[in-house]
């Protein structure tokens, strides 16, 4: 028999009790409300896989409230002002803000549906104290808060330098993980700026279950991007001959081979270089290549911090043609290479193999695994060079945030962990059993893969009317699919 919305009110009020959570009237009739809204929409826009009743109070409502204990039994203050970063549905935000009306809370969600969905909840809960901001945090975004909070998101080095420009000195960073995030915790203690103190690390387990969860606290101790913002100072250098030296080798980084000589590669696009000005990388930036006409307004567009030593090459119109390869006609960034590790057998969980050798399909490829948080890419022989100006565009600089190693050719590839392969002739990918670590190989344009060889082939099942998809989109429906699979099985 169905249970009434009495009872099942009753049963939140007791269970948040048992745990230690104590809601007022009020409080209780604005989470169930929120609870009756989150229901309702769920059809429409799949806001939570969860749909039993005790699994939602325990994974959802008790799992976000819960760390007001840990906070308070480690003697740790909760922050006054925080940002919910990829708030979704508005978890933790809306339970958290409904349990401390005195604090403020900011629910960021690029998604435009969750965003109305989380302006409709405020207004229909009444909750004074919340707000949604609805774009995607990046490094240059600048909002007024003492701590992001975020659930599970994306590894927590990747939030640390996507929220860097809000975090200040004092501020924290606070994780709601599962329990094999140790590794994660290193990334981000390792990082130079923001530089983070791990303030917390408590490990526990949701009332009445086996579910096992980490709260992890970092403090900002020093963040060169928030202390540092405004005209770089850099040096002038007027090229005004194509016999000038550097000249002459800018004008030959359009190739792989070329790029590889030099140890430097060319690329375009503002956002991509700002990016890169206010990341880890930022040491690898050698000059700005821009035309006298266009240099007012490029720098009245970029943010560059003053302690930031660059070289600027100011070029006649004529001259910057001829090195605009990719016609983006206002500025151009020289850069210096990084070092890529050879590939080691030993990290966890999922490799991405590329032998992509067209730079803007190489270049999306890195895009898809940004964006489906599979970071660990090895670049076979028969890859484009990474960091080719094609290859950075295509990818929107998430090259940068990718752990990339050089691994062996096609043919001779082989991995203690098993290894699936997208081909025409596989098997259909939504029959696979994946397993917990594993490596997925894309096939080279035009030749697919190697026919001799031990990966076991899956395929993207498509219409008769066409032979084969292109390969990096091919392997972005297989990162959704793969990560849809993931989740399925963690919830």
């Amino acid at each position: 028999m169905k249970k009434s919305d009495t009872t099942l009110k009753k049963y939140l009020s007791d269970k948040l009790s048992e745990t230690g959570i104590i809601f007022n009237p009020n409080q209780l009739h604005q989470l169930w409300k929120y609870h009756s809204h989150l229901r309702n929409k769920n059809e429409e826009l799949n806001l939570t896989r969860i749909h039993n009743f005790e699994n939602i109070v325990r994974k959802q409502y008790i799992d976000c409230l819960i760390i007001l204990n840990i906070f308070k039994k480690n003697n740790l203050p909760f922050p006054d002002s925080l940002l919910d970063l990829g708030s979704g549905p508005g978890l933790p935000g809306i339970p958290l803000s409904i349990a401390l009306p005195d604090h403020k809370f900011i629910l960021s969600e690029g998604r435009k549906q969750r965003v109305d969905f989380l302006n409709e909840t405020i207004q229909l809960l009444d909750l004074k104290n919340a707000e949604v901001f609805g774009k995607n945090i990046q490094s240059r975004t600048e909002i007024e808060v003492d701590a992001v909070i975020t659930r599970a998101v994306e590894e927590m080095e990747k939030t640390a330098l996507r929220c860097s420009g809000i975090l200040k000195p004092g501020s924290l960073l606070i994780f709601m993980k599962g329990p094999n995030c140790s590794e994660e915790i290193t990334n981000v203690i390792e990082l130079k700026n923001p530089e983070c103190k791990l303030l917390l690390d408590e490990h526990y387990v949701l009332p009445e279950s086996a579910d096992e969860r980490r709260l992890i606290v970092f403090q900002i101790e020093r963040n060169l991007i928030n202390e540092l913002r405004n005209d770089s100072k850099y040096t002038i250098n007027q090229i005004s001959s194509e016999e000038n030296k550097i000249f002459k080798i800018i004008k030959t980084l359009n190739t792989g081979k070329m790029i590889k000589k030099h140890g430097q590669s060319l690329f375009c696009g503002k956002k991509i270089m700002q990016e890169l000005i206010y990341s880890n990388y930022r040491d690898l930036i050698s000059s700005i290549i821009i035309t006298e006409k266009n240099r007012e307004s490029f720098f009245q567009h970029m943010e560059i911090p003053e302690s930031m030593k660059f070289n600027l090459q100011v070029l006649p119109q004529e001259l910057f043609n001829q090195v605009d390869f990719y016609g983006c006609r206002d500025a151009l960034m020289l850069i210096n290479l990084p070092e890529i590790p050879d590939w080691i057998e030993e990290k966890s969980g999922i490799t991405v193999f590329l032998p992509l050798s067209d730079p803007e399909n190489l270049g999306a490829a890195f895009r898809s695994c940004a964006a489906f948080d599979f970071q660990n890419i090895v670049l076979l022989n028969e890859a484009a060079h990474p960091f080719h100006g094609k290859c950075i565009r295509s990818s929107a600089g998430e090259l940068f945030h990718l752990s990339l190693q050089k691994g062996p050719s096609i043919n001779q590839l082989k991995s203690k962990m098993p290894i699936f392969a997208l081909d025409p002739e596989g098997e259909p990918i939504d029959e696979v059993e994946w397993p917990e670590n594993f490596g997925l190989l894309t096939g080279m344009e035009g030749q697919g893969i190697p026919i001799k060889n031990d990966f076991k082939k899956i395929k993207i099942p498509v219409s008769k009317n066409i032979e084969s998809l292109n390969a990096s989109v091919a392997l972005g429906i297989a990162l959704f699919e793969i990560r849809k699979s993931i989740q399925r099985r963690r919830t």
